[in-house]
């Protein structure tokens, strides 16, 4: 996209969303299990109990007020309209969301407001957000200096562990196209240098959105140190934004910003770009990701975007600047003002299976059914287009003075290459002026083009146009580009195929998916070119974009689209030859899918391959002698980070020593027990004189861990399996993957792509074993020691004692930890777990005493208060499992496995932990802070 006000649209979200941690005191709707809480703005009242339709709270502001747990569900009456904004606090689970929809019957709950957002969550997880109806209603214009008035807003700041946001079946609009309006956000501040991860699990799916400004639906990141956005692909994780339909916009559609291992499916937008007035300065597009990195594009259509009166952009689909890996497959782009599918600068994508037809290119990036330009405002990240492949496109130039492909230099830096074009179905429709094949720029360099079929009235047309000389025919082109050499001209064929036949479906537990069968179709003119499957939950439906699952150009397909367990999935499969007639859509038949398991947290070395970055979990280092450290550049032909001029690189699957190893960094991005696997062998690539095969092994830190000894000799021919292992790691551990030349560099290059998959997860897990760097000790003498079950942390020979860890945005917890009295005074003596801490004199803590037994405490401004206690028999000298669980409001003291005391306070919603003596020697050991 052309240069934006994005930048100043997440300041504002900073500057006007920014909270601490864990310094908010709100009463606590809680009971013992998860509870319903009721709210109706026509006859409840905020005194009530809210805990049955008969005795609901009236306002949303009873709902802002208090925080939430687990399971629990805020019910929204049907028919019923709030002129407020709502604050949501407290974090679910997975399992256990906390849910805000509603409740009765009737039209959906109406929420409406011009505040910063009618909706909105600061730092939680486990939310879902449905059935809801939301009014932006401010009256400022587009470019108003009051603030965006957003629909739904969910803000992070800093790394954090966050996860487990659903936003669905919505409706959220605005006041009109030309409002500071938006539908939903979500948007994280982190500083200079934190490239990783904040939030995961985050699903945007099946909503409406219309008559707003600025976009219908976005994710995006604000550096606080350099007052900038969009550096880092790593601050999103498994993003899903599915289903949903955008239109009457003033300017974009659907943004996914700073995002990876995501996916943007099914989605209709149409009618953006609509701000007829001045000053934008940000050409709207309708789909596209930016400074992301492995997003799938799929199965979505996009129509009717115009520029928002900029001259820029109004395309369909966008590959925008500093992406990479990213798949734009099975869409649908049309008469738009600009281009069906444009990119920016970008690497390793791929353009396939697309449809696009009657969009007007009039746009500064060319004249292109699909435009290729470079543009960027961050030439310092990434400049260039590489690596693009663009293939099995159906592409109906159909517009006056439009070509099926341009290309176009905006942003000159870095140079292009390894761009492809192949395989694409190119059809000039007869009777329009001044249509072409190819519209190529100066700068723009293609390496391949070739393999394509073009269809025109005559069956002969050509036209092209490379660096200012146009070609009239296929075969001067040929002659004077080299291009094209296996590419054919034909007549264009009006005629549909037939209709494939014999539809069948069954569940393969296998591949986890459905597996179909038809018997094959015919078509006497162009030939079939693939078969388009769609699928539904009702047996009769009408097959779109918005139900496709895949396209095949064989009669089996096995359909692994976002399956769900035990659903009856119905079936359609149409014919569709090489100019886009299809046939009459046939049953494929039915099935009812088994179990789907979550997918395990896996990271695969080539899956998680980035060019534009190094990590954030993924490095690619060299040994320079003394140490590990980073390849400094990329080579674009090999997709592979490569020292120099030196044969020493890395890649998505590959690593090629020379005198130095070539290593492959993996750094864990929480504690927990992990296993290792590969997909595939370890073995060479190629062979010749002189080669020796290498030596691999596996480091985990300083320590190798794979093979005992040495290094594991892989030899041509003779491939390795790489180990599965199980190791235990704490976060900012690094796992490498080393490969040696061992005698000399001939034929060095490996393929080994490993897997490093979670089995257990943990805020933090801590055995000592490594000393206790991740503690802060502000009082007492703290230092690890060794007992002959190994080591433990001490604290001796003063009074008290007090350290910390962790982080302050950590809520929902247990705190597991073997805690043992050494000596106490004659008085008594305390060892005190210490959890939501927000400083020494604001917290909660659990005790253990030799005297005293057993409490739970908060202590605000330095001062105790009891909330549960009992007499319980401590010994000194002996170990015991202390377990406090904090949940919502709820915190519970466990002993060796058993519930001992149960307290309600909702004073901290989020707080480090940290471990405190007072008249005693004590030790722990063996902790582990597990997310509830």
């Amino acid at each position: 996209m052309q240069y934006r006000a994005w930048a100043a649209l997440l300041l504002t979200i900073t500057m006007i969303w920014g909270l601490g941690a864990g310094e908010w005191a709100l009463p606590r709707a809680y009971a013992a299990a998860p509870t319903d809480y009721y709210v109706s703005s026509s006859t409840g009242n905020d005194a009530s109990s809210g805990t049955s339709p008969s005795t609901p709270w009236q306002t949303l502001s009873a709902v802002s007020s208090r925080v939430f747990q687990p399971g629990d569900r805020i019910l929204l009456k049907s028919g019923d309209t709030w002129h407020e904004s709502v604050a949501l606090h407290g974090s679910g689970t997975a399992s256990q969301p906390i849910t805000l929809t509603s409740y009765g019957t009737g039209s959906r709950p109406l929420l409406r407001s011009a505040d910063a957002a009618v909706v909105r969550i600061d730092g939680e997880s486990g939310w879902t957000i449905a059935g809801l109806e939301i009014e932006c209603t401010t009256t400022q214009p587009l470019l108003g200096s009051g603030g965006v008035n957003r629909g739904i807003f969910v803000n992070y700041e800093g790394e954090g562990n966050w996860s487990d946001i659903v936003i669905e079946d919505n409706v959220v609009r605005g006041g009109g196209i030309d409002t500071n309006t938006e539908g939903i956000m979500i948007s994280a501040a982190y500083p200079t240098g934190k490239h990783s991860e904040v939030a995961r699990h985050i699903r945007i799916r099946n909503n409406e959105l219309y008559q707003l400004g600025w976009r219908a639906i976005g994710t995006g990141g604000w550096d606080t140190t350099l007052s900038d956005n969009l550096k880092s692909s790593a601050l999103f994780r498994d993003v899903k934004i599915t289903g949903n339909t955008a239109y009457q916009l003033g300017n974009q559609g659907i943004v996914m910003g700073n995002a990876n291992h995501s996916a943007l499916k099914w989605n209709v937008v149409h009618d953006g770009g609509q701000y007829a007035g001045s000053g934008v300065t940000w050409g709207p597009g309708g789909i596209w990701p930016i400074t992301s990195s492995h997003v799938e594009v799929m199965f979505n259509e996009v129509y009717n975007m115009s520029d928002s009166n900029t001259g820029h952009d109004g395309s369909g689909l966008n590959i925008d600047w500093s992406n990479e890996y990213i798949v734009m497959r099975y869409n649908y782009a049309h008469d738009n003002i600009g281009n069906g599918i444009t990119t920016m600068a970008h690497t390793n994508s791929v353009i396939s299976d697309n449809k696009v037809q009657g969009n007007r290119g009039l746009s500064s990036i060319g004249r292109g059914q699909i435009a290729v330009s470079d543009f960027t405002v961050d030439t310092a990240r990434f400049s260039g287009v590489k690596n693009l492949v663009m293939e099995r496109n159906l592409i109906l130039v159909n517009r006056p003075n439009t070509s099926a492909f341009n290309s176009h230099e905006s942003s000159p830096g870095d140079g292009w290459s390894g761009n492809w074009l192949s395989g694409n179905n190119i059809v000039l429709t007869p009777g329009v002026s001044g249509t072409s094949v190819y519209l190529l720029e100066a700068g723009t360099a293609m390496e391949m083009i070739n393999g394509n079929r073009i269809y025109s009235g005559s069956g002969t047309d050509f036209a092209a146009n490379r660096n200012g000389s146009a070609y009239g025919s296929l075969g001067s082109w040929q002659a004077a580009t080299g291009f094209d050499g296996a590419t054919v001209l034909a007549t264009i064929d009006t005629t549909a195929p037939t209709a494939p036949s014999s539809g069948s479906a069954a569940w393969n537990a296998g591949l986890g998916g459905v597996s179909l069968s038809w018997t094959a179709a015919a078509d006497s003119g162009s030939g079939i070119s693939h078969y388009n499957v769609y699928r539904s939950t009702t047996p009769a439906f009408t097959p779109s974009y918005r139900t496709l699952v895949g396209e095949t150009d064989g009669v089996t397909f096995v359909d692994q689209q976002e399956l769900e367990s035990g659903v009856t999935y119905y079936y359609q499969v149409e014919a569709e030859d090489r100019n886009g007639n299809v046939s009459v859509a046939v049953s494929g038949g039915s099935a009812t899918t088994g179990a789907i398991s979550a997918a395990p947290l896996r990271y695969q070395a080539s899956e998680g391959f980035g060019l534009i970055a190094q990590g954030p979990i993924w490095q690619y280092e060299l040994w320079n002698g003394s140490g590990y450290a980073p390849i400094g550049s990329v080579y674009a032909p090999w997709s592979m980070w490569r020292d120099g001029g030196t044969y020493l690189g890395v890649g998505r699957n590959m690593q090629a020593p020379d005198s130095r190893d070539a290593v492959r960094t993996w750094t864990a991005p929480a504690d927990g027990r992990v296993t290792l696997g590969a997909n595939g062998q370890i073995q060479m690539v190629g062979d010749g004189p002189g080669a020796d095969g290498v030596l691999a092994r596996i480091m985990l830190n300083d320590t190798q861990v794979w093979p005992a000894s040495g290094g594991q000799l892989v030899v041509y021919g003779t491939p390795v399996a790489s180990p599965a292992l199980t190791l235990d790691v704490l976060a900012g551990d690094k796992l490498r993957f080393i490969v040696n030349q061992r005698g000399n560099g001939m034929y060095d290059t490996v393929y080994w792509d490993p897997s490093v998959t979670y089995t257990e997860r943990y805020l933090m897990r801590e055995t000592f074993e490594r000393g206790a760097a991740r503690w802060t000790a502000h009082s007492g003498s703290w230092a690890p020691a060794t007992e002959v079950t190994g080591a433990v942390y001490r604290q001796s020979g003063a009074p008290a004692g007090w350290t910390t860890t962790g982080s302050g945005w950590w809520s929902n917890y247990r705190l597991a930890a073997d805690v043992k009295l050494i000596a106490t005074d004659s008085a008594g003596g305390f060892a005190n777990l210490n959890v939501r801490v927000q400083d020494e004199a604001n917290k909660y803590l659990v005790y253990l005493s030799d005297v005293h037994g057993i409490a739970i405490k908060k202590v605000v401004g330095g001062v105790q208060t009891e909330l549960a206690s009992k007499p319980y028999a401590i010994s000194t000298g002996t170990a015991y499992r202390v377990e406090v669980r904090v949940r919502g409001s709820a915190i519970e003291l466990y002993i060796d496995g058993a519930l001992q005391l149960s307290a309600e306070d909702s004073t901290y919603r989020k707080g480090r932990i940290a471990l405190e003596t007072y008249r005693s020697d004590a030790q722990f050991d063996n902790i582990v802070v597990e997310a509830l």
